[in-house]
């Protein structure tokens, strides 16, 4: 029994003990498989013989593997292409500033040198470079090689590389690299930022996002694109950050209160008005409103929103563990003991407080 292919061909040949298993004949050579007579293994040495096929085509017309002519630039628009089917928009940024930060010229994926006895890839060597030459901080470093953390994660597992990209090496090389403080809103910057958006009749509805965002721990996005389907008798449905799962969140007496205020319009889906495209307006409309009340911004944005619920879930619910807090969070439990679980839970009630 033979099944043909382009060139060479799979054959069936019975062992001594009497167990038929499958061979290639290639080239005038016959080698084992060691793949049963089975559909699957047929379906396996298919896959081979077209790969000994492919590398023939390529030797015999000098054919380059697209590993080895895929630029730095084209293995990027590749990961992006990819990656935007299950990150957000605030993802995909933070992708694009680590891979400028780090690759200003382009260069083949698969390029590498010898140093001192040590075959070391060109994508090292560049984010090597950039880290020594910027003048950016040591947070900003570290942040930006997380990002291009996942690219060259990914050419390895794709394949377009040989050998991992050595990240830990690389962390090391950036200094003292500060982690940074835990920034929040308290009660009465809350306030006073909400009644200023409240007198501009374009963005007083932002002030609703707010105190969801206080009372859920939501993040803007999540915001701006919630639906009142999504909003059910007890619980609000959100999609995760991932886009993969929908998570859930409680809907307490605090957050029924803010619902009820929002003014909800006929045949509109939409709770707010916005959209993810608008978070640079709204972040200056909220600059705005902190500067109207004489409130110092340091730094602070929506994201600190976020912050200030998770802070109260630590310091307001001590009898919490830190599974339910992470649940109640959305997050991973290495985040809250990175960020949170380092200050006393006396210094995060004075935040709050301040």
């Amino acid at each position: 029994m033979k099944v043909r292919n382009i060139s060479g061909s799979i054959i069936v040949r019975k062992t001594s003990s009497n167990k038929e298993k499958l061979y290639i004949t290639f080239k005038g050579k016959q080698v084992s498989t060691g793949l049963p007579n089975t559909e699957y293994g047929k379906s396996e040495a298919r896959k081979i013989l077209k790969q000994l096929n492919e590398e023939e085509r390529n030797h015999r017309f000098n054919i380059k593997p697209e590993k080895d002519t895929l630029t730095v630039s084209q293995a990027f628009d590749k990961f992006l292409a990819q990656k935007k089917k299950s990150r957000d928009k605030k993802t995909i940024e933070w992708y694009e500033c680590s891979y400028k930060a780090f690759f200003p010229i382009d260069f083949p994926v698969h390029k590498v040198e010898r140093r001192n006895g040590v075959t070391i890839s060109w994508l090292e060597l560049n984010i090597q470079e950039m880290i020594t030459r910027q003048a950016k901080s040591s947070a900003t470093l570290a942040i930006y090689l997380r990002g291009i953390g996942v690219f060259v994660h990914w050419l390895y597992e794709e394949g377009y590389i040989s050998f991992p990209v050595r990240l830990s090496r690389l962390k090391k090389m950036i200094k003292n690299a500060p982690k940074k403080p835990i920034r929040v809103y308290n009660e009465e910057e809350i306030q006073a930022i909400c009644e200023q958006l409240r007198q501009d009749e374009t963005y007083k509805d932002l002030a609703f996002c707010i105190e969801i965002m206080v009372a859920t721990g939501m993040r803007i996005h999540e915001v701006l694109e919630l639906t009142w389907n999504a909003v059910k008798k007890d619980i609000i449905e959100i999609e995760s950050k991932d886009k993969r799962s929908i998570q859930l969140i409680s809907r307490s007496e605090q957050v029924n209160k803010i619902l009820e205020k929002i003014p909800r319009k006929p045949l509109q889906n939409k709770v707010f008005k916005w959209s993810q495209e608008s978070d640079s307006r709204l972040r200056q409309a909220l600059y705005t409103a902190m500067k109207n009340a004489n409130i110092e911004r340091d730094g602070r944005s929506f994201h600190e929103f976020r912050k200030t619920f998770i802070t109260r879930l630590i310091v307001h619910n001590k009898k919490m563990n830190i599974f339910d807090i992470a649940s109640a969070a959305r997050c991973e439990i290495r985040i809250i003991q990175q960020h949170y679980l380092k200050y006393p839970t006396e210094q995060l009630e004075l935040l709050l407080n301040s």
